[in-house]
């Protein structure tokens, strides 16, 4: 594992542009997925270019160190707290192994949490989304909603006690070196929030 992701951070590489793993299948970017060296312990099927739409996924981002230490980084994303639960259990299952394979290796796991699916606490007050949802129609858009395999920060608000689902923007290739928007996008953007405060203002 240690040795299939240097061989990713060696450096010599071309630049290759940088897609999102929030996007899922074919996000990569870079090659096909197959044909790339992968941490030997992990399942393909985890990373995050061989998943999506509501699927979790196991994201290699970073390895730095030494010849006496080294950090890997992962991002954990699910919708569900089990599915964050059996990536948990996965990498600690991929530390134990290691260390039963190189008992004087010294190796850590820790997690920090970032990001909880919204739905958790807006399942109990949905007023938020449905108001949401007019005032983009009383801007002349047809609202829809779509899973965002990453986290937001209407995610943190929500968790902390304001409820702060995700409106549209209007972007393109999010999060890319391309990423984009229209001017129309904006204005739409901008007068649904105008008829959001409107209908918070008339249910108050």
């Amino acid at each position: 594992m240690l040795r299939d992701l240097l061989r990713r951070c060696r450096p010599g590489r071309p630049h290759r542009r940088r897609r999102p793993p929030r996007l899922g299948q074919g996000c990569d970017g870079q090659r096909d997925p197959s044909r790339r060296p992968l941490p030997r312990r992990l399942a393909a099927g985890a990373l995050p270019e061989r998943t999506s739409g509501r699927e979790g996924f196991i994201h290699p981002i970073a390895c730095s160190g030494s010849a006496e230490h080294m950090t890997l980084r992962f991002i954990l994303r699910d919708f569900e707290l089990d599915g964050l639960a059996a990536h948990r259990a996965t990498l600690e299952k991929i530390a134990a192994d290691l260390r039963a394979a190189e008992p004087r290796a010294r190796i850590a796991v820790t997690f920090t949490e970032q990001y909880r699916n919204m739905r958790y606490w807006l399942e109990h007050d949905m007023r938020p989304v449905r108001l949401a949802e007019e005032a983009a129609r009383r801007a002349g858009v047809t609202p829809f909603a779509q899973p965002i395999r990453g986290g937001t920060d209407g995610s943190n608000l929500t968790q902390r006690g304001l409820p702060t689902p995700n409106i549209f923007t209007g972007m393109h290739e999010v999060h890319s070196q391309r990423e984009w928007v229209t001017l129309q996008d904006m204005e739409k953007s901008a007068a649904t929030l105008l008829h959001l405060a409107q209908l918070w203002t008339e249910s108050a």
